[in-house]
């Protein structure tokens, strides 16, 4: 998975060497980091991890037998691995952090008006397919804050996901938010259109 700042996951712990991480975050109030390995790789490799990755913060441990556990973790910030330092018994390197690049405008605004109207749009229409109530969403009205919340929520590929980690413009990440919440839209819509003309089939007969 694609993990961006300002979201906060659970991750259910299990394998020896992320016991051994994560009890040495919580020992001495550290960080650690998450980065994607390359897809259809099947080896972890310094040639195969993704240099930008982010940083998160245990803020909740559920312990479980047999050492496993239930964490809670709130992701901080981005980071680029300048070089890898080792692999035993996890992956440690140095890196460096990573700010979006700072922006305001007329491009940045129209960009942040654009996906916040087709995050609407998908509420709407997928409201729409589950025949749910129908919700006001709540938007985040930092337009980096709202960059990476869809970044993250988007069902999209991974490496289309880890493209828009990598971005340091918002306004580029946002830009890219619109090509891909306009396909989601085009998508919905074609399901609620199904939809309708299920409905109306079998309202005259045609299904069984």
């Amino acid at each position: 998975m694609v993990f961006f700042p300002q979201v906060v996951v659970p991750l259910y712990i299990f394998e020896e060497r992320y016991k051994l991480l994560m009890n040495r975050c919580i020992e001495e109030s550290r960080s650690f980091g998450l980065v994607l390995v390359h897809e259809y790789s099947n080896q972890e490799t310094e040639n195969t991890i993704h240099r930008v990755g982010v940083m998160a913060r245990i803020v909740k441990v559920e312990r479980l037998d047999g050492g496993r556990m239930n964490t809670l973790n709130a992701i901080e910030s981005r980071f680029r691995i300048r070089r890898f330092i080792g692999n035993k018994p996890y992956w440690t390197a140095e890196a460096e952090l990573l700010d979006d690049d700072e922006e305001s405008g007329k491009d940045l605004q129209d960009a942040y008006d654009k996906v916040t109207r087709l995050l609407r749009d998908v509420s709407e229409l997928s409201t729409g397919i589950t025949s749910g109530e129908k919700k006001e969403i709540a938007v985040a009205e930092s337009p980096v804050s709202l960059s990476y919340l869809v970044s993250y929520a988007l069902d999209i590929d991974t490496a289309a996901k880890q493209a828009l980690l990598e971005m340091n413009s918002t306004t580029g990440r946002l830009k890219s938010l619109v090509v891909h919440l306009h396909a989601t839209v085009q998508r919905l819509k074609k399901e609620l259109a199904q939809k309708d003309v299920g409905r109306k089939a079998r309202g005259s007969g045609y299904f069984n």
